[in-house]
């Protein structure tokens, strides 16, 4: 998980970028197995909702009923 820290660094993804990346943009960063950078989406997910959780909440709860 270390060397993942510097493919973040070398492409310049700060924290507001680091917030907007999809699962896809977050495989083609990492050049990475899907495993390893999925389980990095889902940690930045849960960052998400920490940072802002009703609005989470309301985008999960309209994501179900779609």
């Amino acid at each position: 998980m270390h060397s993942v820290f510097f493919f973040f660094v070398f492409q310049k993804i700060d924290g507001k970028a680091l917030l907007t990346l999809t699962k896809d943009q977050i495989i083609d960063l990492t050049g990475m197995k899907v495993g390893p950078s999925l389980k990095i989406y889902d940690l930045i997910q849960q960052l998400k909702i920490k940072i802002n959780p009703a609005q989470e909440r309301m985008k999960a709860s309209l994501k179900k009923l779609l």
